[in-house]
């Protein structure tokens, strides 16, 4: 009996191998301990069994979504997958991350749905050059905060910065903040707070400046224009310690000096002190011809004497 049992099984493995249908098959409820592989009734592959759950596990797919594999430490505990989704998306997680490349040809990394193609959710490291024809575009996962550029060679002017309309943009060297451009277009070196299109901590140093601005003093040299006296003037300073529109040193330490409204003030000043000189030169040239004219009368009166004294 048992001879014939055996050869029964022997033809059947040897009928099973001829016509390439070689399988395993296990009739058991569940898994053996400590077994290297199995299958289970529902199609499940595990290898490496433990006794809780096999180290890698195959599953086959349904009408929803298709198969895909498990890994798994020696306790048990699931540290990845990978996979295909319902949307013949392929995706793999890690313990705490979860990575897909979408059918549309999107690749998230740590992005569940990448909406470009390449959506990563963290930090890139690149130990070379990234270049591309293409523009380059970095942001946070809310899409409001990042760089922005674009390839010159195709007549797009290059950008970086913010595109978040309530943040400010910073440039650090030397581990710390240099220059700062505010969400309102001021640009503040060595302040963090411009409270001016240009608002600098420090010294300028420049081979040129030029000061472009409306108004300037020639209207002093119109002839309507009311020149002060210089006895007014003087009561002026004496009250007030300063020129006349011009700022005090008190409104200088509080507000600060407008260079170009303060040129314009000195030059005020220098068109009114001209006319000053050119009323006194006027004056001191009547007093001079008055001078000479009493120098004739003085010399004629002297000769008379003289012709008065010889009769």
């Amino acid at each position: 009996m048992k001879k014939t049992l055996l050869l029964s099984i022997c033809l059947s493995t040897v009928t099973l191998l001829t016509k390439g249908q070689t399988y395993i098959e296990n009739q058991f409820a569940g898994p053996q301990a400590n077994s290297n592989l199995f299958i289970s009734g529902t199609a499940k592959v595990g290898a490496d069994y433990t006794g809780t759950r096999g180290a890698v596990s195959m599953h086959s797919g349904d009408a929803s979504n298709a198969g895909y594999i498990e890994f798994f430490r020696p306790n048990g505990v699931r540290k990845g997958i990978i996979g295909s989704g319902p949307d013949n998306s392929i995706y793999y997680t890690g313990e705490n991350t979860t990575n897909h490349i979408f059918n549309s040809g999107n690749v998230g990394i740590g992005v569940l749905a990448p909406s470009v193609k390449l959506d990563v959710d963290g930090r890139i490291n690149a130990s070379d050059l990234i270049s591309s024809s293409k523009a380059v575009f970095a942001s946070a996962p809310n899409g409001n905060i990042g760089i922005l550029t674009w390839d010159v060679s195709t007549n797009y002017t290059p950008y970086v910065g913010t595109i978040n309309t309530t943040s400010d943009f910073a440039i650090w060297s030397g581990n710390a903040e240099r220059i700062r451009i505010t969400k309102t277009g001021d640009v503040g070196i060595g302040t963090v707070i411009p409270q001016s299109k240009l608002a600098v901590n420090g010294t300028i140093t420049a081979v040129k400046l030029k000061v472009t601005q409306t108004g300037w003093s020639d209207f002093v040299f119109q002839p309507d224009y009311q020149l002060p006296s210089l006895m007014d003037l003087e009561e002026y300073i004496k009250r007030e310690k300063h020129l006349p529109e011009i700022p005090s040193e008190t409104e200088v330490k509080k507000n600060g000096l407008d260079v170009g409204e303060n040129q314009a003030k000195l030059l005020q000043k220098i068109e009114e002190l001209t006319l000053y000189l050119i009323d006194q030169n006027k004056q001191l040239a009547t007093q001079q011809q008055l001078i000479l004219n009493q120098q004739r009368l003085l010399s004629e009166l002297d000769n008379r004497l003289k012709e008065l004294k010889n009769k």
